[in-house]
Formats: C-alpha cells, structure tokens, sequence
C-alpha cells in the first residue's frame, strides 16, 4: 500500500512539472511570437530582443527613473556570443511621463549609434515591461572618482604621507577635513558654511528652485561601476586593472576625447544637459565615454517641466530661461575642463546655490587652477561667455585640443602649497562637523 501511495506521489509530480514546463514554453511562445509581430509592424527594429535574452545580476546604480544591474545578454545584434553589459529598467508603477522619457533616451541612444567616446545602446526590451535599455558595460567607473583618486595620490606624495595602499590614501584624503594640519588652508573655500547655504550636497535641483535653498536630490546619472571582466566572465569582480597616474598628458587626452564625443552629438544636433566629470565613464585603456542621456533633447530645447537639473554645470541662459542647446553644453565642457584641472574638485564651493546666478551675472568665473595654462584658462572663459553665440563650437574646441599643445601643467611643477579646491564629499563633511 505505501509503495502504491509514493508511485502515485511520484507520478503527480512528473505530472507537475510537465505541466509547468509546458506553460513555460507556452509563454515563451507567445512572447516571441509577439516580437515576432512587433518587428513585422515596425513596432520594434533591429535592436530590439526579448526579455528572455537577459541573465540579470547584481545591482550596479540606482536613481530616480529606476535601477541599473550587470547582465549576460545573448543573441545581442552585431554579436554571436554572450556578452557582458549594463542594463537600466524603469521603475515599476512608473509615470506616464517617466515612461515617455526613458523611451526617449532609448530613441536618443539610437540616434547616436557607435562612438568610440559615448556609451552604446546594444538593445533594447520595448514591447513588454519593464522597459530596459542594454548599455556597453564601461566597467572602471567614472571620471571624477579616478580623478579623486589620482589627487589623493598626489597629496600623499607631496605632504609624503606614509601610507601603504592606494585605498588607504583614498581614504585618507576623502575624510581630511578642514582644520587638520597639512590640510587646514582648505579653510578658505569654507569660510562661509556659517552664512551660507553654499555647500549643499545636491549636485541636482529643481529647475524652477535656484533662487531658493535647494532639497537634497537624489542624482538621476547613472553610476556603472565596478568591473566584470570581458564577455567570457572569466574575471573577478573588482578586478579592474585602472592604473591612476597623474600625468599632465593624460590629463589633456582626456580633455581631448571628451570633446570629441560631444562633437558627435553637436554633429546630431543633440544636446546632452548634464556633460560632467560624474557622467563620463573609464574603461581598462583608459577610453572615456559619455553616458547618460536621461536629460538630452534634440536640438534648442526649453525646459517646461519642473526637472532635476545639475545648477553648477549650467549656463547663464539655462538658469535664467531654461534653455539648453549645444552651446549650453560648451558651457558644461568648461567646468569639466576645470574638474580635470582641479582632480575631481567641487565648482564654486564659496558660493551659495541661491547667489550663484548673481555671482554669474556679475561677469565672475571659476578661477584658474594653478596647473591650468594661461592658454586652456582662456578656452574655459570662452566657453563661459555670457552670449551663447559667442562661444566656441565642439569642432573648434577638439582642434585646440591638438596633442602638441601643453595644456595642464606638470604636477611636480606646482607649490607644494597650493590648495585643491575641495571636492563635494570634503564639502558635506565639513559641514557635518559645522553642525
């Protein structure tokens, strides 16, 4: 009897799981035929592919519209293989308008195509939930972090801190605050946090809130950090083999490659609206790519909507009018320049968000870093003219970039004295300890 009764058990689950699985190559069926159906609507093109393409693992960044995770994707178009990638999905319970953008920057993504200086769009999921985009996965971080890192090594060197790791001396530069000895002339870009809501950590405020004291936002960029190895997988995580070296030439390719990605997309008339150091990716060769287009637009555009916006990369035009064009940007590439001259510093960190547009009004620019030239101080100021018209074009900007040109200055050269201008994690921490 108990044999009889565990057969019957035994043959109750075969059942079971015959009948799961043919549910599941039901669904499968279905699905693909609905792709299948899209494509030949003209619903989806070519780089369209079907949920089940995906093996999703950890998550890599976060922000407003949604998540960001490393994947294995297959049957990608151009490849025969797995790959590696990055993919973004929207948020569950999405607006319509959040639904309409993150459609856009797929659309936006499309239009640029292949860069060797902006991150690809492989694919995309469009035609079931969640909508996903699937990125090149540029696995060393982002500029301004390597920035931060080779400045940190420079401190260490010239104050000839004995530390051992590179981590160690990340660490101890992130968590120097002002009123430590060797760091202490660091106060005089903080000698307003008792007056002053300068130093907000919010990189992002709403548009139509820059005459006021901003909330803290959470930033939209998305972060693809951490590395993966190649399309193999063969790799550890956190294996990324990023050499942080500070050298004057380095400094100037960088400079070099990130205009030349934004003369595509002048090329395309697309405008970017959020160009900084935080948004350009680092690959193993050392290859930056612009990344995120959650903001970018075709052509002039006016902001309308009560969005997050990036206030100290703006120009005059987009504080005041709202309006963002490829010019706009030229203004952004000047504060990257600026960043790359300051290792990764924070712009403005004397002025308040509220008294920035009036600071800017008032004809005042960032002041030059000492390991800027005279030369790329006067590109900077150019790309900071108040007359959109009279700033220079991408094009322009990438043939005065030439190699031969010396534009950042030799590190060993500057004053052991010399001030960094603080970054933003100096900053917050200086007013935790103002509190």
């Amino acid at each position: 009897m108990e044999t009889t009764r565990k057969g019957v058990n035994l043959l109750l689950m075969v059942y079971t799981v015959v009948l799961v699985a043919g549910k599941i190559r039901e669904t499968v069926n279905v699905l693909r035929a609905q792709f299948e159906n899209a494509r030949a609507r003209g619903d989806a093109d070519y780089l369209e592919v079907p949920h089940s393409c995906l093996r999703i693992g950890r998550e890599i960044g976060k922000g407003a519209f949604g998540r960001v995770f490393m994947a294995s994707a297959i049957k990608l178009p151009g490849f025969s293989g797995p790959k590696i990638v990055a993919i973004k999905q929207l948020k569950k319970c999405s607006s319509s308008d959040e639904f309409d953008e993150f459609l856009d920057e797929i659309t936006m993504m499309k239009k640029v195509g292949k860069h060797p200086n902006i991150v690809a769009l492989l694919g995309c999921c469009t035609i079931k939930e969640p909508l996903t985009m699937i990125m090149e996965y540029v696995g060393c971080g982002d500029l301004l972090e390597y920035l931060r890192k080779i400045r940190a090594k420079h401190l260490a060197k010239a104050h000839q801190l004995e530390i051992g790791s590179p981590l160690e001396i990340a660490s101890a530069a992130q968590n120097t605050v002002p009123g430590n000895n060797i760091f202490s002339p660091m106060v005089k870009y903080l000698d307003l946090l008792h007056t002053s809501s300068s130093t907000s950590d919010a990189s992002y405020i709403t548009q139509t809130d820059t005459a006021t004291r901003p909330s803290v936002a959470e930033t939209t960029y998305t972060i693809l950090s951490g590395t993966m190895g190649d399309e193999d997988n063969t790799s550890a995580l956190g294996s990324c083999s990023l050499e942080y070296v500070l050298d004057h030439k380095e400094l100037h390719n960088f400079a070099k490659q990130i205009a030349f990605g934004m003369e595509r997309l002048e090329e395309l008339q697309i405008t970017h609206r959020d160009l900084a150091a935080r948004n350009i990716l680092i690959d193993e060769r050392k290859t930056l790519k612009i990344s995120d287009f959650g903001l970018s637009r075709t052509g002039i555009y006016v902001n309308t909507r009560n969005k997050k916006v990036p206030l100290r990369w703006l120009s005059v035009e987009a504080m005041r009018d709202n309006l963002y064009s490829n010019k706009s940007d030229v203004w952004a590439f000047g504060i990257v320049l600026w960043e790359i001259g300051t290792l990764g510093g924070y712009p403005y960190p004397s002025v308040s968000n509220h008294e920035l547009f009036a600071y800017l009004q008032e004809g005042k620019r960032l002041e030059r870093p000492e390991n800027c030239t005279a030369e790329v101080y006067d590109l900077m100021l150019q790309c900071w003219r108040e007359d959109p018209n009279e700033r220079p074009s991408f094009q322009q900007i990438s043939k005065h970039l030439q190699p031969h040109k010396k534009i950042y200055i030799d590190f060993n050269e500057i004053q052991p004295t010399y001030v960094f201008p603080p970054t933003s994690d100096q900053i917050q921490l200086a007013i935790a300890n103002n509190k």
